[in-house]
């Protein structure tokens, strides 16, 4: 009786399989989709601890990117995932969703009384935007200051260490709000980009040993 069975035992096994196999496997389902959310990811998420203020957009936006790159969603607020992108019902179920969640990260990340003038926007490559414009609009006087900081802060008490870790601080924010001219071309055989790096390096030199106490002269 059992040898009879399995022949058929094995037919509905493979039908199960097989039925099992065709069926569609949701974006957000698959590990390797960037649509995959893991069930610890909520809307409610916090990505940045520090909130994002008018003060530390340029450090905190780049943690942002970094913990959203993590995730692998960096691509909707770069814009190279969008809507129109996506084709199945399920791709676009999944934009949604990840459209949503991504919003509300980057909006949960950012000082209350800045986020109820970025709620309306549609997407999340919309939001960053605009947040971007907002905060880029204090560049100018924010770079001011940090030139005159680097120009005129001396050792004084601290040791070497100390002091050129708070120059290199200032170096870095000062290079991303205004990064160094760099040719794109693809066709430049000069070596412009190195040419003005090393320049950058000199001058950084010379701002730290201008610094320096004169025990060091």
């Amino acid at each position: 009786m059992v040898s009879e069975l399995e022949p058929l035992l094995m037919a509905s096994n493979t039908e199960t399989s097989s039925s099992s196999s065709q069926r569609e496997l949701s974006p957000m389902e698959d590990p390797r989709s960037p649509f995959f959310l893991h069930h610890g990811e909520s809307p409610g998420a916090i990505l940045v601890a520090q909130l994002l203020t008018e003060d530390n957009y340029p450090t905190r936006a780049r943690v942002m990117r970094m913990a959203l790159d993590a995730k692998s969603k960096l691509g909707f607020v770069d814009g190279s995932i969008t809507a129109s992108m996506e084709v199945t019902p399920l791709e676009k179920q999944a934009w949604s969703k990840c459209n949503s969640v991504i919003s509300l990260w980057i909006l949960n990340s950012v000082s209350p009384h800045i986020t109820t003038s970025f709620i309306y926007r549609d997407t999340t490559f919309a939001v960053w935007n605009a947040l971007k414009n907002h905060f880029l609009q204090a560049n100018g006087p924010r770079i001011s200051q940090l030139q005159k900081k680097i120009s005129t802060v001396m050792q004084g008490d601290s040791t070497v260490t100390s002091f050129f870790t708070d120059l290199q601080a200032s170096w870095d924010q000062l290079l991303n709000l205004r990064p160094l001219p760099n040719c794109s071309c693809g066709k430049c055989t000069c070596g412009v980009n190195d040419k003005i790096a090393d320049l950058y390096h000199q001058d950084s030199i010379m701002q730290f040993l201008n610094g320096l106490n004169d025990c060091y002269s």
